[in-house]
């Protein structure tokens, strides 16, 4: 990279790694890695200013970077370098993570529940089964009010790594879950558990970052 970074987001398109950083104002906020010429260039965030000095969350959705801030959707266009706003909304802070499946935005809300992202109505709708409801019960695993380090998509079901609420004081685990996802009649998306387990412990003084998908 041209610069030295500290929690940047990654996202690789079109045979190039873009990389940015959340917390950087100046212009060497974002870049870009050419794979094939190993070669970075840095890119001028035009209209990125819009968003950055408040609450986002940035992914790749239907082949472009994604940003969901405060009140707009931004997507990013490589060609011309620059931010545009495609869409306005409520606030969405209520996100703690989200991701892309088969055109498909899903996320998670800090309160536990699973949706999807009607791009006809323009509204988050929650993701129905009762087997959702395990992740938002009151056990000492529940997902509800704690830490979602991530959501992928793994090869079309929903994979989700968190940190439960509750913790000894020496220690804190990661559990995760798999979810196989339905579409349904009238629009509905349904959520089945496939696995869901406790995969780590660490100790309280774990920092996590990020999550990065590894099929084998």
């Amino acid at each position: 990279m041209l610069v030295a970074r500290e929690e940047g987001y990654a996202f690789h398109i079109d045979g190039k790694i873009y990389v940015m950083e959340e917390d950087r104002k100046d212009d060497n906020w974002m870049e870009v890695l050419d794979i094939k010429t190993q070669t970075w260039s840095r890119l001028l965030g035009h209209g990125a200013t819009e968003f950055r000095d408040d609450w986002f969350l940035v992914n790749v959705f239907r082949g472009q970077i994604y940003v969901i801030a405060a009140t707009e959707n931004f997507a990013y266009d490589p060609k011309e370098g620059t931010w545009e706003v495609v869409e306005t909304h409520e606030c969405y802070g209520h996100i703690d993570s989200w991701c892309e499946i088969e055109d498909v935005m899903f996320c998670f809300t800090n309160s536990g529940h699973c949706m999807w992202y009607d791009t006809e109505s323009g509204e988050w709708r929650e993701v129905k089964g009762s087997d959702m409801e395990v992740l938002r019960d009151t056990s000492e695993h529940s997902l509800a009010w704690g830490c979602v380090v991530e959501i992928v998509n793994h090869g079309g079901k929903l994979l989700v790594i968190w940190v439960p609420r509750y913790k000894t004081k020496q220690t804190r685990r990661i559990w995760c879950g798999k979810i196989a996802l339905e579409k349904r009649h009238e629009g509905e998306i349904w959520g089945k558990m496939e696995w869901v387990n406790e995969v780590l412990t660490v100790t309280n003084s774990f920092n996590f970052l990020s999550c990065v998908l590894i099929m084998i």
